[in-house]
């Protein structure tokens, strides 16, 4: 789409088409952090880092819930009677969200303020230099949502983040090889087009599903490695590696139950010799 934008517009709609390269270069860049997952330390922390965006989507949902009330609590309070305008709306999300990351904005809320830049002579009508009202119980509604944003939800955030990291690093070797697994088949089933031919590559498997879902023709399309070059050497050296995994597994359970019973055996003479 970008690329057939680039063709069409000109003039100052080119800076449509000029956002468009920015975020797909972006994305891009962003793409390269796929390699780092083969990697047995840094592999472990993307994940980590996924599963945290994931929960903070269902944090924001929590979190809208209070933005969106002292919003309304701000707006009507601070600037009563305003008039419907884009304005309006910019100051009702413009405030709440700013104190979460510490700009408290305290001189629209002290009475009297040496840092308002406002006019108090102008009406609702113009709410762009309008003052808000002095009122002291938005004092009081700043101080809860201040409470409520930067103690209480922060700190559940970070809980949540803890939570999510612990789990993860619990079991980061089985779910980094899940992972890997997962790279490792996207590039085995991966076309060597590059983009923008690739789209004929998904064209041609597209039609090639929908005539396998016809019954014209049967394919093979499992994951596996394939064994045709070495002519089965590979396929008996994995045997064998598995065969030896298994009968080292086996004696260790034997030597682990031979040593459990000798523990067994002499704690039994201990207890007879005590009881003599």
């Amino acid at each position: 789409m970008t690329i057939a934008m680039r063709y069409t517009r000109t003039g100052n709609d080119f800076d449509t088409v000029r956002f468009l390269y920015s975020i797909t270069v972006g994305f891009y860049f962003m793409r390269f952090l796929q390699a780092f997952i083969v990697f047995e330390t840094v592999g472990p922390k993307l994940i980590m880092f996924k599963k945290m965006v994931t929960d903070l989507f269902y944090f924001t949902a929590i979190f809208l819930v209070f933005y969106v009330s002292f919003s309304v609590m701000y707006q009507a309070n601070m600037y009563p009677n305003s008039s419907e305008r884009p304005f309006l709306w910019a100051n009702f999300l413009y405030t709440p969200f700013w104190q979460i990351f510490g700009e408290l904005f305290l001189e629209n809320f002290i009475p009297e303020s040496p840092y308002r830049n406002c006019d108090k002579n102008v009406t609702s009508a113009d709410d762009r230099w309008r003052c808000p009202e002095d009122n002291n119980l938005v004092i009081f509604i700043a101080a809860i949502y201040v409470i409520l944003t930067h103690i209480v939800l922060l700190n559940l955030l970070i809980a949540i983040f803890s939570h999510t990291f612990a789990s993860i690093q619990e079991k980061s070797d089985h779910i980094w090889k899940y992972y890997w697994y997962g790279i490792v088949r996207e590039h085995y089933n991966r076309t060597v087009v590059c983009p923008p031919l690739i789209i004929l590559v998904h064209i041609y498997r597209a039609l090639r599903y929908v005539v396998f879902r016809c019954g014209c023709f049967v394919y093979d399309s499992e994951f596996r490695l394939k064994d045709l070059s070495f002519k089965g050497l590979y396929s008996k050296q994995l045997l064998k590696f598995a065969d030896a995994a298994a009968e080292r597994y086996l004696q260790q359970n034997k030597n682990a139950e031979t040593q459990e019973f000798e523990i067994i055996k002499l704690y039994r003479i201990i207890k007879s010799r005590e009881g003599n």
